[in-house]
């Protein structure tokens, strides 16, 4: 049965039947990405201090970079699961890991505050790839793979939180913020190159375009939602 399963899945997606060898592999970079990916979204908090005695500017002023990644963020959610549909797994893989690196070298490279809010959304934007794995997973993995996956995916977004949690807080205690950047920007290339290396090619999913106003619409209500959230 698991065999017919691998056949069925091979025809409909253009998947080798070697990809059933690499499910740890698979597993691995999968939970490696949605820790990286979600560390992302906690490590800036603890480095608002930071921010805000390194550029000379108010509490206002620094939290607009988390206003910035929230907004970006929100987008992300909304575009890149449909892009990974338009598109196909790796080359989403590699467009989001390259955003993500070049939201993370533009501030340690400008050192500006109007590029650290630009570097900010970016950064939440690209933080979204966390949602690829569920894609490229689900069509490459079959049977009881599926579900370990999911398990491990669930204890790696724990991992994300308190690894950017007390990331952030020992950057602030050990390294400039230029250096924190330099930092990310190495292991979002690094994550992306193991990602690339082992999420076997495959054919795109979806042919149909994306619908301008009702992604608009989409992704407005969940930065808005995401902006409110913390206030509750």
């Amino acid at each position: 049965m698991a065999r017919a399963n691998e056949a069925v899945l091979s025809a409909g997606t253009g998947v080798a039947a070697q990809a059933s060898s690499k499910r740890g592999a698979l597993i691995s970079v999968s939970a490696l990405l949605c820790t990286v990916t979600i560390a992302v979204n906690f490590m800036l908090g603890p480095l608002l201090p930071l921010m805000q005695s390194h550029f000379a500017v108010g509490v206002s002023a620094a939290t607009w970079v988390l206003t910035a990644m929230s907004l970006g963020s929100g987008a992300g959610f909304v575009l890149i699961p449909r892009l990974q549909d338009i598109v196909d797994d790796r080359t989403m893989l590699l467009w989001s890991g390259v955003l993500l690196t070049a939201g993370a070298l533009i501030p340690a490279v400008a050192d500006s505050y109007p590029t650290l809010l630009v570097g900010s959304a970016m950064l939440g934007f690209g933080s979204a790839a966390q949602m690829l794995p569920l894609g490229f997973l689900r069509r490459h993995l079959s049977g009881s793979s599926v579900a370990t996956a999911v398990s491990v995916l669930i204890m790696a977004t724990g991992t994300g939180v308190v690894a950017g949690m007390v990331g952030g807080g020992l950057s602030v205690k050990y390294l400039s913020l230029s250096a924190f950047f330099y930092i990310l920007a190495a292991a979002v290339a690094a994550t992306t190159a193991a990602l690339l290396a082992v999420v076997p090619p495959s054919r795109p999913a979806s042919s149909a375009r994306i619908g301008i106003w009702g992604t608009a619409w989409t992704s407005a209500c969940i930065s808005w939602s995401n902006l409110r959230w913390p206030s509750r």
